[in-house]
């Protein structure tokens, strides 16, 4: 059996129904109707009710999918007839969720995304073609520089010609094509959105950025948050991935390190140490610390993606490596292997990484309090109840940062395992 895809709600759900009914184990097979394939594709993402009246009609657009949902449909199906390639599953999400095909691939797991149709579109400025030919000399061609001229243009109602004049302007120094094009919006920046735009080179390279980043990396709140994130999402220096997520391109990201290192030091170092107040909202501090305590599998959602996940299966060192770790810890090599894998993160694994690095150097310094402590209690000779009581408090309190530090270390060999398997992943369907 064969279908077509159509942007049309009620196509995408006969398509759904298509996908159940060629795809389930019961009897009926290709015979089933329309209300068994929704009562089949509510089972399917336990939806505990009755299937939906809308469904049953084929009107999916009055009962839509979450994204969670649709992402089981697609685990359940992926590589079965109706979504045997990243094409059909593309076609399916743009057909579910809209024309705008952009928002439909986010929508996907990374595996499921098509790279032909996940890239942007070769972009056309606006005006004279040898005038636009010209512009785009000058930035080299290069997608991104063209994307954020676009950006530009459209902000402030430039002209071709305007913005090939300004570009001509920017000294030979600057020879890449995105440099030029942002130091062209810089120059454009009153000085406080000229400091906002350099302490974007505080943030580390991370696959989702989240308006509480911005929110600590700024200090800015409100109606003035609110501005400068829509100004640098229309000049596409920052790109929207969902809501309240955005992605930074790491072109800009690096620009942005450069200006950061024209401000005074302490301005750098707030920016750079941006996740410290981060971690000061309670909502994430005590995710963090719930998350490092419970035996649950996934790191709570504050992320609806990527969530921190147990391997199965997965084979911990002895208890005795662990301890030798820790009384020989190599904390700063640790955390540079672990920030080489920042790309694939999400500002939760990174902040949280940030966490576990603090706790564990918090607890090493403990347990070196707590051994001049039970040094000093073993020389209360004279005062043998005060030795007991000391030497077993001491005791005990150590005997809680061998926990706490078994708890880090475990957290940390998950998170990284994680990364890597993104990395890995990222690589083969690269």
């Amino acid at each position: 059996m064969t279908f077509d895809l159509q942007a049309d709600s009620k196509r995408a759900s006969l398509s759904l129904y298509f996908i159940v009914a060629l795809n389930t184990e019961i009897k009926l097979g290709h015979t089933i109707n329309k209300a068994e394939a929704a009562q089949a594709l509510a089972d399917l993402l336990q939806i505990n009710r009755r299937a939906p009246a809308a469904w049953l009609r084929g009107n999916f657009i009055k009962h839509p999918l979450s994204r969670e949902n649709f992402l089981k449909l697609i685990r359940a199906y992926r590589t079965k007839p109706g979504l045997e390639n990243t094409q059909k599953i593309t076609e399916l999400a743009i057909s579910i969720y809209g024309s705008d095909y952009k928002r439909a691939i986010e929508l996907l797991d990374p595996a499921d995304r098509d790279d032909a149709q996940a890239q942007d579109i070769p972009l056309t400025l606006p005006g004279e073609t040898q005038v636009v030919t010209a512009i785009c000399n000058l930035l080299d061609s290069n997608p991104e520089a063209i994307q954020i001229a676009f950006g530009t243009m459209t902000t402030y109602q430039w002209s071709a010609s305007v913005l090939h004049k300004k570009l001509q302007d920017v000294p030979d120094e600057f020879e890449i094509g995105i440099s030029k094009i942002i130091r062209v919006i810089f120059s454009q920046f009153p000085d406080d959105f000229q400091e906002t735009f350099s302490k974007l080179g505080g943030l580390p390279e991370l696959a989702l950025y989240n308006l509480d980043c911005f929110e600590t990396l700024w200090e800015k709140t409100g109606a003035e948050l609110a501005e400068i994130v829509a100004l640098f999402e229309q000049l596409n220096l920052i790109r929207k991935a969902n809501e309240d997520e955005w992605r930074i391109k790491p072109e800009v990201l690096n620009i942005a390190k450069k200006h950061l290192k024209d401000l005074p030091e302490s301005i750098q170092m707030q920016a750079h140490e941006w996740w410290r107040r981060f971690l000061e909202k309670p909502k994430y501090l005590e995710a963090f610390r719930s998350h490092l305590l419970s035996k649950h599998p996934e790191l709570d959602p504050l992320a609806g993606h990527a969530p921190v996940k147990m391997q199965p299966g997965k084979k911990h060192e002895p208890f005795r490596n662990h301890l030798r770790k820790w009384l020989s810890p190599k904390i700063g090599a640790n955390w540079e292997y672990m920030q080489s894998l920042s790309k694939y993160m999400s500002y939760d694994n990174f902040v949280f990484a940030q966490f576990l690095r603090m706790r564990r150097r918090r607890d090493l310094m403990f347990g070196f309090l707590i051994s001049l402590w039970l040094g000093a209690a073993s020389l209360l000779h004279r005062f043998p109840l005060l030795r007991v009581f000391g030497i077993g408090a001491g005791a005990y309190v150590f005997l809680h940062l061998i926990i706490d530090l078994y708890h880090c270390d475990m957290a940390w060999a998950d998170l990284w395992e994680t990364l890597v398997a993104r990395a890995k992943s990222t690589q083969d369907s690269g």
